[in-house]
């Protein structure tokens, strides 16, 4: 869904241009009314050693020079 909301900022400059009706309104950011509070992912987390891991220490080495 995020994915709609930036690829229609790109093609229109306005998040809520492209497929209107296929998604929530995006309100704009010095909007007067009342906030709105848009929640797209709580249960986001990131685990802290993920680079650590023996599978990425391959990726790591700075094989460029």
């Amino acid at each position: 869904m995020m994915q709609k909301y930036l690829l229609s900022f790109v093609l229109a400059g306005n998040p809520n241009t492209v497929w209107p009706d296929d998604k929530l309104y995006w309100p704009q950011y010095n909007d007067p009314s009342l906030g709105t509070q848009i929640v797209i992912n709580e249960t986001f987390s990131v685990d802290e050693y993920a680079l650590a891991n023996a599978k990425s220490v391959h990726w790591n080495k700075a094989l460029w020079y």
